[in-house]
């Protein structure tokens, strides 16, 4: 792990000056760091550097709240509070008085204590939500937080191709996932090297990225742009994203693409109009595929029915067994099983095949929307849809009365807040992405000294 060490200090550094210099704040460096998975201490738990900066964000807003006097809970949406407080009472109920045996999968946070983690770590994600109160002064802010993850994206998409060309150099893998048994562990399919940079695992790098194309796209139809030359970036996101040969991010796109395209065409009046220059362009990308396909289909071919049309995509490893469990129990489809136990039910019902790796351990849905209602219920997870209906809905009443460039960014935050809530139904690991959209939208719907700044 020297190299990404190497990184994560120059990245130290980078952000000390920035915000030495006022250009950036905690809120930034927050942003910045959210899809470098890979980048982890052990402070008695495995936290993220996205979460550490929270927790410092947190230890900070507090200080200056109470000298300032501001209101550090404000959550802004009403079922925000709603789901949080079911979360929290029902964890508790169904942790105290329904279990009564858990898997012992280590120490007391691991087996009758896990739901505390849970519900800590609960709060955590959330905390982002009045955090952004404190840090969002305008639409502009907004804005440009939005640019900051894009530019960690970059980041890691270079850091990504350097990590794969000098394997095939070399055979150095310069940002391993990890150790086994002493031994360096690569992120490998078949002896073809699939680059993971500082993004997690490679179906992490790649799900970053696809949402990163997905914001790109989201804006630029609204005629907001964030980078120059970023319509070609946008498919170096989605390139690279593909490179990784991950099954979650080749799905996911498919998903997101077509939930994207019928929206467009729910929304949009119909227009039939022939436009030269991006006819050339789009023609240009399809001949560039086409020869791609043409030139490397045995390789593409394998890849895709390996990957793809060999796998049970519908039910996963995880998601299989918990999908079972609520089969054969349906008591539980409307209120869950708590946060964090869902294991301790389900285990009995892992298969064979996965058995080697996932007995006796700690596990959760892979999908979002079973992850909700395995844990809440059918209650929470309408409390939870019910967050980002309004907040949708809420950003359309909003819009209305502000300048033609300003409604043009609101179109397009309610466009990639679907996007991204559809992401998470499909796979958890946006939880993060999603709950830092929810809070910018937030801000710009119940913060009553937001200044609707002109983006451009």
């Amino acid at each position: 792990m020297l190299y990404a060490n190497i990184i994560y200090s120059f990245l130290i550094v980078f952000f000390l000056y920035k915000l030495l210099k006022k250009d950036y704040n905690l809120f930034h460096v927050s942003i910045f760091v959210l899809p470098f998975h890979t980048w982890m201490y052990n402070l008695g738990l495995n936290l993220t550097a996205y979460q550490i900066t929270t927790l410092i964000m947190i230890f900070v807003t507090t200080i200056v709240s109470i000298k300032k006097r501001k209101n550090l809970f404000y959550l802004g949406n009403k079922y925000i509070v709603f789901f949080l407080f079911y979360a929290i009472v029902t964890t508790i109920v169904i942790s105290v008085f329904f279990i009564d045996n858990f898997l012992q999968t280590g120490g007391f946070f691991r087996s009758e204590g896990r739901y505390l983690a849970q519900l800590l770590l609960l709060l955590m994600t959330f905390s982002i939500i009045p955090l952004a109160f404190n840090y969002i002064n305008s639409t502009k802010d907004v804005y440009h937080y939005l640019k900051t993850y894009l530019y960690a994206l970059i980041l890691l998409v270079i850091l990504g191709w350097a990590q794969f060309f000098i394997y095939q150099f070399t055979h150095l893998d310069i940002f391993p996932l990890g150790s086994t048994i002493g031994d360096l562990r690569s992120g490998m399919w078949d002896n073809i090297f699939r680059m993971s940079s500082l993004g997690g695992e490679p179906k992490a790098l790649s799900i970053s990225l696809i949402i990163g194309f997905f914001i790109i796209k989201a804006f630029n139809r609204y005629d907001i742009s964030f980078i120059p030359y970023e319509k070609l970036l946008k498919y170096i996101f989605l390139f690279t994203a593909f490179a990784t040969l991950s099954t979650s991010g080749m799905v996911l796109f498919v998903i997101l693409f077509l939930i994207d395209s019928l929206y467009i065409m729910v929304t949009s009046k119909i227009k039939i109009k022939f436009d030269v220059k991006k006819t050339i362009y789009l023609f240009s990308i399809m001949l560039v595929i086409g020869f791609l396909f043409f030139k490397y289909w045995d390789f593409i071919s394998l890849i895709v029915e390996k990957r793809v049309l060999e796998r049970d995509i519908a039910s996963e490893d995880f998601d299989a067994p918990i999908q079972i469990f609520l089969v054969k129990f349906p008591e539980y489809i409307l209120f869950g099983s708590g946060l964090g136990n869902i294991h301790n039910f389900a285990y009995p019902y892992i298969s064979a095949e996965h058995l080697h790796y996932m007995k006796d351990s700690i596990f959760v849905a892979k999908s979002g929307y079973l992850k909700i209602i395995s844990e809440q219920g059918l209650f929470g997870f309408t409390l939870f849809t019910f967050i980002f209906y309004t907040t949708y809905r809420n950003l359309g009443k909003v819009r209305k009365y502000l300048s033609v460039t300003n409604q043009q960014f609101y179109r397009a935050m309610q466009l990639i807040l679907l996007i991204v809530l559809m992401a998470y139904f499909a796979r958890t690991y946006v939880v993060n992405e999603l709950i830092l959209l929810l809070a910018l939208a937030n801000v710009l719907i119940y913060s009553k000294r937001i200044k609707h700044k002109e983006i451009t």
